[in-house]
């Protein structure tokens, strides 16, 4: 691994006297150390460690990278523009060149680390990505997702010895939702860069290194360092660049990783829609614990706003509720089932997915609970029929829609599946409709409200805004056109169906 004079010096022993000269290396330009001899290069591309007396008989060049150990540094060459780092104590030549070349192993070994971590597959873990960044820049990292929600947080923490340890918090429903509200102001704006950058929150001089991540061709989040447990080093910009360039290929295979293992999900919801029965490992990974329930749903887009694609937020679904969600992408649609627990220990994961599908722009439609698996394509089409009454027009819309809350509409809508209203409609009611037609009354309305109110006389009148007298007379008048006997529970039943459908056929 590169590093730079700038690193170096920060990561000698404190008891090292330093100086440095020249321009600030803010890229990774320095290989490992060599011992300078007569027939040694100086370029930028090497890094040649000598003692000072050596400088004397060579003429300064501006694009070397050289570490001098000795107090007589030549004034041609701190003059020259080269990059120099003179360490002025201890003056054991040998004993500095070791010490640099350990700095070199101990980032070689870090690097390793990353690498060895990044390659793995079966039991590849981000946890382990950010605890090793953690241990080389001594500072807290946090990673948000595209809705800038804090999903992942690397802390530093003491022990009562005094030792520090590192946690690692993979719960995004566990974070401050003011913390989340204060990372929104700060990066609603700051979303667009594409390099790495310095941010700091209102009234705070506490400042975080920031570095959007892009693995999807989309903004899908941000890696912060902040400088929590000390403040930043000039050398901690370089090495979190280099961190984050490893941490963008990690965050992809993390998101990758939890599709991968929604696969199994994914087959089973497939399986159930297409009536294939299940292994039994399978049916273990549905199995519900006693006053369990599931709930289908389906999202649709928001229209007017840009969503990520199905893909990404699949598997946010995925890393949001393991075990609790069982998705599949489904014609081009997200679909699955969740369960649900009245147990008071188990939160419902309701609120969290309504406020994770609201962020990404998304609504869902969701059925009635259930038990029985193999009624599942009932509840589908439910949680199918509850998202296509949001119209076609999303914007402003409600992010959760329950069946629960169109059953009549259902019900309804199947009554004219195959006849049309009007052929539902006997001849007392055409009577009314002609009267109402001929002399602009509105005597329908009246018997909708006095059915709506249960043929209570003085809330009919409240509702209708006449007084008493007027409304019996008018209800002697509707009675006279009807023909029918409104004390009948079958002919009331029938007026109030009739009319919903009336209704909903003038939208």
């Amino acid at each position: 691994m590169n590093l730079n004079l700038t690193i170096i010096r920060d990561y000698l022993p404190s008891a090292y006297r330093t100086q440095l000269y020249g321009p600030i290396q803010k890229k990774l330009v320095c290989p490992r150390p060599l011992l300078y001899t007569p027939y040694s290069a100086l370029s930028e591309q090497t890094l040649c460690v000598m003692p000072d007396a050596f400088l004397e008989n060579l003429s300064p060049n501006p694009d070397c990278s050289i570490i001098v150990v000795g107090n007589q540094l030549p004034v041609s060459w701190a003059d020259s523009g080269a990059s120099i780092l003179q360490i002025q104590e201890p003056r054991d030549f040998y004993q500095v060149f070791n010490t640099v070349s350990q700095i070199f192993n101990d980032f070689d070994q870090w690097e390793a680390s990353l690498r060895n971590e990044l390659e793995k597959q079966t039991d590849f873990n981000i946890k382990e990505i950010l605890s090793i960044g953690v241990r080389l820049l001594q500072n807290d990292i946090s990673v948000t997702d595209h809705t800038l929600q804090v999903i992942l947080r690397a802390e530093i923490e003491k022990n009562q010895d005094g030792s520090t340890r590192i946690s690692i918090i993979d719960e995004p429903h566990s974070i401050d939702l003011k913390y989340t509200d204060r990372i929104k102001n700060v990066c609603h704006l700051e979303r667009n860069i594409t390099v790495p950058y310095i941010s700091s929150m209102e009234n705070s001089s506490i400042r975080s290194y920031c570095y959007n991540l892009y693995p999807l061709g989309h903004f899908t989040g941000c890696i912060s360092v902040t400088e929590l447990s000390h403040p930043f080093r000039d050398s901690d910009f370089a090495l979190a660049d280099f961190y984050f360039s490893y941490f963008q290929k990690a965050f992809e295979k993390y998101l990758q990783s939890f599709h991968a293992t929604g696969q199994a999900s994914v087959s089973v919801v497939q399986k159930l829609l297409k009536h294939i029965p299940l292994s039994r490992k399978e049916k273990q990974s549905l199995e519900l614990l006693p006053d369990e329930t599931y709930m289908c749903f389906k999202l649709k887009e928001k229209k007017h706003a840009h969503v990520m694609p199905l893909d990404y937020m699949h598997a946010l679904l995925c890393a949001f509720f393991p075990d609790l969600l069982f998705s599949a992408i489904h014609h081009n649609q997200i679909l699955g089932l969740i369960k649900l627990s009245p147990a008071a220990p188990v939160p419902s994961p309701l609120p969290l997915f309504q406020d994770l599908i609201e962020k990404m722009n998304y609504m869902a439609g969701l059925s009635n609970s259930f038990t029985d698996l193999s009624q599942i394509s009932i509840y589908f089409l439910q949680a199918d029929y509850a998202i296509s009454r949001s119209g076609s027009d999303t914007e402003g819309a409600e992010t959760l829609l329950y069946f629960e809350g169109s059953i009549l509409s259902y019900m309804l809508t199947e009554c004219t599946s195959h006849m049309p209203v009007e052929a539902l409609t006997d001849n007392s009611l055409r009577r009314v409709l002609e009267y109402d037609r001929k002399k602009h009354t509105e005597y329908l309305h009246t018997l909708d409200v006095y059915l709506k109110n249960e043929c209570s006389i003085s809330k009919t009148a409240e509702g209708l805004f006449i007084h008493r007298s007027s409304l019996l007379k008018r209800l002697d008048k509707l009675s006279r056109l009807l023909q029918k006997d409104l004390s009948d529970p079958g002919i009331r039943l029938y007026y109030r169906i009739w009319l919903s459908l009336y209704q909903e056929a003038q939208k």
